[in-house]
């Protein structure tokens, strides 16, 4: 295992700014995303990481040694970081067999055939692939490619793998398959792993922490259930969960340090605040998670723009006044288009944000 510290990392090619002094403390043994909407720097963050590309400034640590200082002009090689690599596109030898191909870079390191040997049958085992050691990658399935790549960066036991969306190839269900496969190996490895992806629901499902990056700068870094239930401010908000999270604009009036009316259209609802907020603010911004809108006999009316069933849970777009909300109603039910409703807010947990944007506290309605 291995912590992995960034110090105000800085790339920048040209003009362009990919990542703006990020500083970063990745303990050993952490499940880490990199997340954020394209070009936001998080591959660029990984492959510095891994010393495939060169920080304009700053300084990195890989378990307390320093592997890049652009201040002490130290660039260790890729080689000498102890790190797997992990690409989107698998980069299998289509000439070797499964068991060459997981061999492979044993052999370059000049280990004993009798310890290549052991360690490829193990690593066949960890990945569940026992049954296609003699196999060519063109005669395996997209989901046993990513199982021989990743036994293969595996195995030469590196204490950190960072890995560039390497599920992005997959269908949905295999893609869901190998999630559950990445936990038990992190699990399993102790290793600290690294991972870049723009899915917000792999970040949630894998990370110990989330990392998340716009426009290189960092948004916020802390567990998933951190970033989702308080995000530090509205993109945070808007980028995790699924349905998106309402974030409606609403004028206010501060009634006490920790009591607020809010008005939007036909809602108008009083919240107590967990913490206290501006005396003069007139507007704030209330985020509310739509598993957070329950269907009630009386509350704030609504009217059904859309009703998506699935079986399990009901996805649903209610108009209240010149805007829509996201709720989702548990259990097999449907709504007609044009139906009336009332809407009431359930958690003692909901965000209040400045007009700006920025977290202040959560709230809950009153009543």
């Amino acid at each position: 295992m291995a912590k992995i510290e960034l110090r105000n990392i800085t790339k920048k090619f040209g003009g362009f700014v990919a990542v703006d002094n990020l500083s970063i403390d990745i303990e050993e043994g952490d499940f880490i995303t990199l997340l954020g909407p394209s070009g936001c720097g998080k591959t660029t963050t990984l492959r510095q990481i891994a010393g495939l590309e060169t920080p304009t400034t700053g300084e990195i640590l890989i378990d307390g040694q320093v592997v890049f200082s652009s201040e002490k002009g130290i660039d260790v090689s890729p080689a000498k970081r102890n790190c797997g690599f992990l690409f989107q596109n698998y980069a299998l030898w289509p000439h070797m067999t499964v068991y060459q191909n997981i061999a492979f870079g044993l052999e370059n390191m000049k280990w004993p055939k009798d310890k290549i040997d052991a360690r490829v049958k193990e690593m066949l085992a960890l990945l569940k692939i026992e049954e296609f050691p003699d196999r060519y990658p063109a005669e395996l399935s997209g989901g046993q490619q990513q199982r021989v790549a990743i036994a293969r960066t595996l195995a030469p036991s590196p204490s950190i793998l960072l890995m560039d969306e390497p599920l992005s190839n997959l269908d949905a269900k295999l893609r869901l398959e190998m999630r559950t496969e990445l936990k038990r190996l992190h699990h399993e490895t102790g290793a600290t792993f690294v991972y870049v992806t723009h899915d917000q629901l792999e970040a949630m499902t894998l990370a110990t922490k989330i990392c998340l990056l716009k426009n290189g700068l960092l948004q916020q870094y802390a567990p998933p259930l951190t970033v989702y239930n308080t995000p530090n401010n509205t993109f945070v908000a808007d980028f995790v969960g699924n349905p998106s999270i309402n974030l409606i604009e609403c004028e206010a009036k501060v009634l006490g340090s920790n009591k607020v009316e809010l008005k939007h259209g036909s809602m108008d609802v009083t919240v107590t605040t967990d913490a206290p907020v501006p005396e003069g603010a007139q507007k704030f911004i209330l985020g509310i998670r739509p598993e957070h809108i329950a269907i009630a006999e009386t509350g704030i009316p609504v009217t059904v723009a859309s009703s998506l069933p699935s079986g399990m849970e009901t996805n649903l777009r209610l108009s209240i006044g010149d805007r829509e909300l996201n709720s989702v109603v548990f259990g097999s039910i449907d709504y007609k288009i044009g139906e009336k409703l009332n809407i009431a807010f359930t958690s003692k947990s909901l965000n209040l944000f400045g007009e700006n944007g920025e977290f202040l506290t959560t709230c809950g309605v009153e009543g």
